[in-house]
């Protein structure tokens, strides 16, 4: 299917029934009707949304150097990439990896078997290392904008089963007057947002949000908390925090979803039921636009996105917006970060298209893949999509079974729906993907210790064309120096392994025995 217009339709009982895609902008008096003619409901049996996050920055890169940590040794391996030197520091006892502040060359790592968080600073060529004690389990940090401060929690992971639900700490990064606070705030925390300015870190927790005053802090802890919550007793869904810091929204239930005002606990609820009485509803996707204006739900039960005001005419169903796409893939959506354009599909195994929708020309185009979406980024300067497949049993032997059953990804250019399928020998990770705008290239680390798979795959943007660069250790993080036109892949070795892509010259120079050693080898 080429490009053809989208229904955009003022929203009052949306969902009843449907109209056809016709122009662009289409007003409505007493219901719509889907374009097939049929049913406004679809299939609610389907397999449920499964959100996957894909980043395309290492969690470990600094402003000039990368921190690979060696779990096992109890060691951080601080490598500067400006001269491949390698100094080695002593953390506490079975740390998880390291985190770096965005562009500075500071790192924390959380040491688990230890109950400490060490500090690494790197200034020139040497590291220091502060621990801190640290009085409960935690997996996750989060800096708030300025570098300031590091919020450190227990976050949920997939087959997991955390011990603390309910204790988090603030870390004071002030050199020289570090400081940790512990805060309780709601049960189960799960992100951590922040104000522009910095001074409130935001604990969205399964309870509401648990608000800290960074600039109040005090001087000892412990510390509770106050806790906003969305006056229900329903446990709250997917729950999202504008980029002000002024408003959180949650669904509740199937169709309800309520706004929470953070200036001062007041709750506004919304029910999309009321666009298609007596139908059942199927939200599976919430998405805040970019500048904070807009909240969008998907409603796949009925092929629809519906736009909603933020603020003080979020429950208005007239000032709603409906996008129809019942014809196309649906089910979860990614913005480009002027929100001009944006990504419909869905992960349903069965599924192995997606759609590109520009909302300010009102045109949709269906992008055929050869696999399904297990999940989906737009970069950030939304030129093209990342998609990560499913590979799906299948035991025959044409070319499209080959393809089923193989671990892939495809890059798809946003403006020409030109897509790229790339089969790998390993699942892609979500976090293993890193994008160097100013070269444009995309950088993916591929491990499968079973099979033995270990390399280093390098994507230039501007033609989609892939080089394997193999590895001979298990990759562990991958990063890019811009600035130094190379990239690097860390590995699991004995003594420490580091590989070097130069880009310009397409070179790799290995460091290799730096914990074992004091001299370097090459």
């Amino acid at each position: 299917m080429g490009i053809r217009n989208i229904g955009v339709l003022a929203a009052s009982t949306l969902l009843a029934s449907c109209s056809s895609l016709g122009s662009p902008l289409q007003h409505f008096d007493g219901g719509l009707s889907f374009a097939d003619g049929g049913s406004a409901a679809r299939d609610v049996g389907s397999p449920p949304e499964m959100e996957v996050e894909v980043r395309f920055e290492p969690p470990a890169v600094g402003a000039s150097v990368l921190y690979a940590t060696n779990s096992g040794a109890g060691r951080v391996a601080v490598i500067h990439a400006s001269d491949f030197s390698i100094e080695t520091v002593g953390v506490g006892a079975s740390p998880l990896p390291a985190v770096a502040a965005p562009g500075r060359d500071v790192a924390l790592s959380l040491d688990r078997g230890s109950h400490t968080v060490s500090i690494l600073r790197t200034t020139g060529t040497n590291t220091t290392v502060t621990p801190v004690p640290i009085e409960h389990d935690a997996n996750a940090v989060a800096f708030d904008p300025t570098g300031t401060y590091a919020v450190i929690f227990e976050a949920p992971t997939p087959g997991v089963a955390r011990r603390n639900f309910q204790d988090a700490s603030i870390l004071v990064l002030t050199e020289g007057a570090e400081r940790l606070v512990r805060v309780v705030v709601g049960y189960g925390p799960m992100r951590v947002a922040f104000d522009p300015a910095g001074t409130r870190a935001l604990v969205v927790t399964e309870d509401g949000v648990s608000q800290i005053d960074l600039a109040g802090l005090p001087a000892t802890g412990p510390l509770r908390a106050p806790l906003l919550g969305f006056e229900t007793l329903q446990r709250l869904g997917e729950t999202l925090v504008t980029p002000d810091g002024n408003f959180a929204l949650a669904r509740i239930g199937n169709s309800e979803i309520r706004q929470l005002d953070l200036r001062d606990g007041t709750v506004v609820v919304a029910d999309l039921a009321s666009l298609a009485p007596g139908e059942l509803l199927e939200i599976t996707d919430l998405d805040v636009l970019p500048n904070g204006t807009e909240l969008v739900a998907v409603v796949r039960s009925h092929g629809a996105v519906v736009r909603m005001p933020i603020g003080a005419a979020f429950a208005d169903s007239t000032g709603w917006t409906l996008l129809d796409l019942s014809d196309q893939p649906v089910g979860s959506l990614a913005f480009s970060p002027s929100a001009n354009l944006f990504v419909s599909y869905t992960t349903d195994p069965s599924v192995e298209a997606i759609a590109i929708v520009d909302v300010a020309a009102s045109e949709v185009r269906t992008v055929v893949l050869r696999k399904s979406v297990r999940a989906l980024a737009i970069s950030p300067d939304g030129l093209f999509a990342l998609v990560l497949h499913h590979a799906v049993p299948h035991a025959g032997t044409t070319e499209d079974a080959l393809v089923d059953r193989s671990e892939g990804y495809s890059l798809v250019d946003l403006s020409t729906g030109f897509a790229r399928l790339a089969l790998v020998d390993a699942a892609p990770s979500p976090d293993g993907f890193v994008l160097d705008p100013t070269s444009g290239r995309l950088f993916l680390a591929l491990r499968d210790d079973a099979r033995a798979v270990h390399e280093l795959e390098v994507v230039d943007l501007a033609s989609f064309a892939v080089d394997r660069i193999p590895l001979v250790a298990p990759p562990t993080t991958v990063g890019v120096f811009p600035a130094l036109d190379r990239a690097f892949v860390g590995q699991e070795a004995n003594g420490g392994r580091v590989t070097f892509y130069l880009w310009g010259t397409r070179e790799t120079h290995t460091v290799a025995g730096f914990e074992l050693a004091a001299r370097i080898r090459r």
